[in-house]
């Protein structure tokens, strides 16, 4: 058993230099089908053993995840292993694979929207690491091109947000999220994005750093005026569109 153990942590150092040689070795990697009940095993009991993590397994995870495989997996106990690497992994890749597969994980939780019942936002509530989250998130939502991670993504943040109570964000994130928003609002035709980034502005602009930072306030209302107003969009969206525009107004007419 010894011996098998140590086996996997060899092999799974192997795959680990594959992958940084050629990422696309992650194409055939996620084709084992038995991967990932090992690679899990192994990391928990790793981690219980040695009070460590092989970071080698857990780029070998980030490179090998998708939700269909490993969504039976998931655990306290894995989520914990995970979120503690965010510091111990130098490579921004698999950094940002980790952010993506938490996304993944967060939106399971989608059809029952509990977030007490979300073992990935109880951990980010307590993790000491979900400092480094939303930089990373906003990285990666500022590069993506697909609309549908777009909206977990999105989903993500606004968890992120209810759990904490709080805006998220540092100043400089939330120049950069307002920039998005923007963005989004006036470029895109799909009405679940509108709604998705209206969610987040309805959230945070019932904070007081969003405010305090006064930035692009004008384009922002704006375009809430707009969307307002447009024939094409959802009443869903014209209506959320409102409720961001009554927390502006009713804020800045109480700081008047």
């Amino acid at each position: 058993e010894d011996t098998s153990f140590q086996n996997k942590h060899i092999i799974f150092s192997i795959i680990n230099q594959l992958l940084s040689i050629n990422p696309n070795v992650s194409n055939q990697i996620k084709k084992f089908n038995s991967l990932p009940k090992v690679l899990v095993e192994y990391l928990i009991k790793f981690k219980k053993d040695s009070g460590r993590i092989d970071l080698n397994a857990v780029s070998t995870l980030s490179f090998s995840f998708t939700i269909e495989n490993y969504k039976n997996l998931i655990s306290v106990e894995l989520i914990e292993i995970l979120f503690d690497s965010l510091t111990k992994v130098k490579e921004t890749n698999i950094m940002q694979n980790l952010i993506k597969l938490f996304i993944e994980i967060n939106y399971i939780y989608k059809e029952t929207d509990d977030i007490n019942s979300n073992i990935f936002l109880q951990e980010f509530n307590k993790n000491e690491n979900s400092n480094m989250f939303t930089e990373i998130t906003l990285r990666i939502l500022n590069q993506e091109k697909d609309n549908d991670f777009i909206q977990k993504i999105l989903y993500c943040i606004k968890n992120l947000m209810d759990i904490k109570e709080k805006d998220i964000f540092y100043s400089k994130d939330l120049e950069i999220f307002i920039d998005i928003a923007i963005n989004i609002l006036e470029s895109t035709e799909i009405n679940e994005l509108r709604s998705g980034i209206l969610d987040i502005l309805n959230k945070l602009t019932t904070f007081e750093e969003f405010y305090n930072i006064k930035y692009k306030r004008k384009e922002i209302r704006d375009l809430l005026e707009d969307c307002v107003k447009n024939d094409m969009v959802t009443t869903e969206v014209q209506e959320k569109s409102q409720n961001v525009l009554n927390n502006i107004n009713q804020k800045l007419n109480n700081d008047n």
